[in-house]
């Protein structure tokens, strides 16, 4: 009476073909798009290989406001000019205009605050600085000294 043996050529023969289909199903990589791979597929406006927001490309791969995105990895910046503050930008008025609070390259001049998008700048009277509108500033809000409260020169100074 003989058994089957484990070592009979035939069932190794089986046995090997078996772990050799399933190694190779498991194993195949996949090409499915997705966002993060720093490929821009359909449905994604950029793809900047990662998944942070803030930096120009959200973590769904969709321009964020106030910036622009190209190449594959996306690359992204800025536009300043545009009226939405992003990125480095500490003020965005909408313009390329200097002298109203806002430079041309989207930073907050010296004497100046700004605030919203668009970014709306107001000179700071009694911050030592004269800026916009204000004729003097001599960091006060006294009227008698020379400079008034409302930061103009006053009548005898």
């Amino acid at each position: 009476m003989h058994s089957p043996r484990a070592s009979s050529p035939a069932l190794l023969l089986v046995l090997t073909a078996a772990l050799l289909a399933a190694c190779s199903s498991s194993s195949t990589p996949t090409s499915d798009p997705a966002c993060g791979d720093g490929a821009v597929d359909l449905g994604e406006s950029c793809d900047d290989g990662n998944f942070a927001n803030l930096d120009g490309c959200s973590a769904t791969c969709q321009i964020e406001t106030g910036f622009s995105c190209s190449g594959a990895p996306s690359v992204c910046a800025t536009v300043c000019g545009d009226g939405v503050p992003g990125g480095t930008e500490s003020c965005d008025d909408g313009n390329a205009s200097d002298g109203d609070g806002c430079t041309a390259d989207c930073q907050i001049e010296t004497g100046w605050v700004c605030s919203g998008a668009p970014s709306v700048c107001a000179t700071s009277c009694g911050d030592g600085v004269p800026a916009g509108g204000e004729s003097c500033d001599d960091g006060n809000a006294s009227d008698g000294d020379g400079c008034s409260a409302a930061c103009q020169i006053e009548t005898g100074f």
